[in-house]
């Protein structure tokens, strides 16, 4: 059940998770270059159960951060990322390897990389 006391998540829901990782996002701002700033938050059943951040340069990105801290209850949630996963190795490893690992039923994405690699 969300906060308004029904299962079905609304867009007024996805603006908020949404809102929810653009503000974690903003905690990378001057550590992540040239990387840019990403923010990741997994919901299931209205409850946020990951968040996760880019902290810096050559660490982990925003959404293995939230897999990591939704440990088993990312299965059947939804992801919420402010830039689409990168599907490369550069210096870490694809975050689409372990967002399929993550088991999540739906994600939502409010911006697509425009690099060729990703």
């Amino acid at each position: 059940m969300n906060s308004r006391g029904s299962g079905i998540i609304r867009n007024v829901d996805n603006n908020y998770f949404m809102k929810m990782a653009l503000g974690l996002a903003e905690k990378g701002l001057g550590f992540t270059s040239p990387n840019p700033m990403v923010g990741a938050v997994i919901v299931k059943d209205g409850t946020v159960v990951g968040k996760g951040y880019h902290k810096a340069v050559g660490e982990a990105h925003a959404e293995i951060n939230a897999i990591d801290d939704a440990e088993s209850s990312a299965a059947g949630g939804t992801l919420y990322v402010t830039l689409e996963p990168c599907n490369h190795t550069g210096r870490t490893l694809p975050c689409t390897l372990k967002n399929c690992r993550g088991r999540y039923k739906k994600s939502r994405c409010c911006n697509e990389r425009s690099q060729s690699q990703c």
